[in-house]
């Protein structure tokens, strides 16, 4: 069974089984680790913590031992909104005013990988 991960306004990661059902003891989210409130828009791969900057840009750190100041920078191409991961993959929501496609994360840099755009 996956996890579920969560960035609280107050810097705080939380976890949860990601089946887990409604109202069950498994359902409750976990305090994990501080990481600080400057970042937003958390995911997992490979147990490397990714989150979205104040600029639209990701940065990242090991998720064991993970810390306030234990960020640093992807350096990707492109910008985005909020991040997610599927299947070993990261996945981020462009910053196009109206509008913008998800991306998926290839080697440094953002491609397209929907044909819609979000609202």
């Amino acid at each position: 069974m996956g996890r579920l991960y969560l960035l609280a306004g107050d810097g705080w990661l939380y976890v949860r089984p990601a089946g887990a059902a409604l109202g069950s003891h498994e359902y409750v989210w976990q305090a994990v680790v501080e990481v600080g409130s400057s970042h937003r828009s958390v995911a997992v791969v490979d147990g490397t913590l990714y989150a979205v900057n104040a600029h639209h840009g990701v940065d990242f750190q090991p998720l064991e031992g993970a810390q306030v100041h234990g960020w640093k920078p992807l350096n990707a191409k492109g910008q985005v909104l909020a991040i997610a991961a599927h299947n070993g993959l990261l996945y981020g929501v462009g910053t196009r005013q109206g509008g913008d496609a998800v991306y998926v994360l290839r080697g440094s840099a953002w491609e397209k990988a929907s044909k819609g755009a979000s609202r």
